[in-house]
């Protein structure tokens, strides 16, 4: 059994569930999901920085510095001897209180799962769209906070056959899908849905950012018919080709293959 890390000590279990617990009770917490590859945290400077936006957002305190954090990460990563999975963060408030907690004192769990998930080149996924409900552009979006509306359409895709559906802000923009940011090529440039219109800041989303051109621009539906290429990216894949939403069909993939050999590049550097 994988060892996990609970506020203050790696141990080989926690014991008991408490009922009251925030996160369970209230949502009141987030989690974060970060690749490992070749035994080392691949991308971290990017997830502490969403860390520290969960924790201001949510008005957490944590007593965790950046480089407590990595060398927690590392002590978890040795002791699991993992080399290729994940590191699973659940970060939640701890006090009594019904809304109103009674303090801001948080507990921090890190699980392990070992995973073949270094990063290649992936298979073309198929999307949907989904419209039976929409996310808000407000601060909580930008962050893995309330995940109810990814887990509905991650089902409403299955059911329909589909890999994954792309989710829509109150205003009727494109924003992401259910677990990943979504880009899209048109004219040869790149763009993809900005934070304000209520994406997850998503860490890979933020690599790419700083990687490649990539135009921030509000999307609309009819973006569909006019891209040459989609792709999506998320922590754990990379980037992934599209080859069709809906009814409409992809035939391109170049983009995405570049970008996604320079994140194999960079994994291999470690």
């Amino acid at each position: 059994m994988n060892k996990l890390y609970f506020n203050g000590k790696i141990t080989e279990s926690i014991s008991g569930f408490d009922i009251f617990n925030r996160g369970f009770k209230y949502n009141d917490s987030f989690f974060e999901t970060i690749h490992v590859t070749n035994g080392k945290v691949f991308n971290v400077k990017n997830h502490l920085i969403r860390i520290v936006k969960a924790v201001n957002i949510l008005k957490f305190k944590f007593k965790y510095t950046n480089q407590q954090l990595v060398q927690i990460f590392n002590d978890l990563i040795s002791v699991n001897n993992l080399k290729h999975g994940v590191l699973r963060l659940y970060i939640y408030r701890n006090s009594d209180g019904q809304y109103l907690p009674n303090s801001n004192d948080t507990s921090l769990i890190i699980n392990t799962n070992h995973l073949n998930c270094s990063f290649k080149i992936n298979s073309p996924n198929k999307l949907c769209t989904y419209k039976n409900d929409f996310k808000s552009n407000t601060l909580l979006s930008n962050i893995k906070a309330n995940s109810i509306i990814s887990v509905l359409s991650s089902i409403y895709a299955s059911e329909m056959n589909y890999d994954s559906a792309v989710l829509f802000n109150n205003n009727n923009k494109i924003i992401e899908t259910s677990n990943s940011n979504i880009f899209f090529v048109a004219n040869h440039k790149i763009i993809t849905p900005p934070i304000k219109d209520g994406c997850i800041d998503g860490t890979m989303r933020r690599l790419l950012m700083s990687l490649f051109d990539i135009e921030e621009r509000s999307i609309s539906l009819n973006i569909l018919s006019k891209a040459d290429e989609v792709f999506v990216s998320n922590s754990i894949s990379g980037v992934i080709p599209i080859k069709k939403i809906d009814n409409i069909v992809y035939h391109n993939f170049s983009y995405c293959n570049i970008i996604q050999k320079k994140i194999i590049s960079l994994s291999l550097d470690f």
